[in-house]
């Protein structure tokens, strides 16, 4: 089976809850607060949570996102999420699109990949530019954004990072 992009589905719910360790060993942030026991025993709860973020923002003052996840015959390869809607925080940090590949298929393409096909849902949403931003010292996913047409809109120092952040748009017509 070829990498394809899904809405978050219990099919996967073991290739990701290792991937949510990998995360965690990683330090990545957005997974320290899972724990992977709690998350095994509350799986779907937790897939119907992330297809509720569609309609109903995750935290107050929060944008609606559309959750994807790549996948392919291993399993889960990472998450993307598709803001509806910029706030001022997401005009500052953030943008349309966070993704994240697991760190067991890093340098594989599929950030690029992933990136590509969330783009293509955007446009389906009739959305006709996105932003993304990454942290400069981010070579990797400076690659990934600027693959898929990113344009550097600037490099920005804000309050609340300790290191600058890069903002980029992307053009869907």
């Amino acid at each position: 089976m070829p990498v394809k992009l899904i809405r978050p589905t219990p099919t996967y719910k073991d290739s990701f809850i290792a991937a949510v360790e990998e995360f965690r060993l990683d330090g990545h942030e957005r997974y320290q607060q899972i724990a992977p026991e709690q998350l095994a025993k509350t799986f779907d709860e937790y897939v119907q949570q992330e297809l509720s973020r569609e309609t109903t923002p995750p935290f107050p003052g929060g944008v609606t996102d559309s959750i994807y996840w790549l996948v392919d015959e291993q399993g889960f390869i990472g998450r993307s999420s598709l803001r509806h809607t910029l706030n001022d925080f997401l005009h500052q940090f953030g943008g349309h699109i966070g993704y994240e590949v697991r760190p067991s298929r890093r340098r594989e393409g599929h950030a690029t990949m992933m990136l590509k096909l969330v783009l293509i849902e955007a446009q389906k949403r009739g959305m006709k530019r996105v932003m993304l931003t990454c942290d400069d010292d981010n070579v990797g996913s400076q690659k990934v954004i600027q693959k898929n047409g990113g344009i550097l809109q600037d490099i920005v120092q804000l309050d609340f990072r300790d290191r600058p952040t890069m903002r980029w748009w992307i053009d869907l017509e």
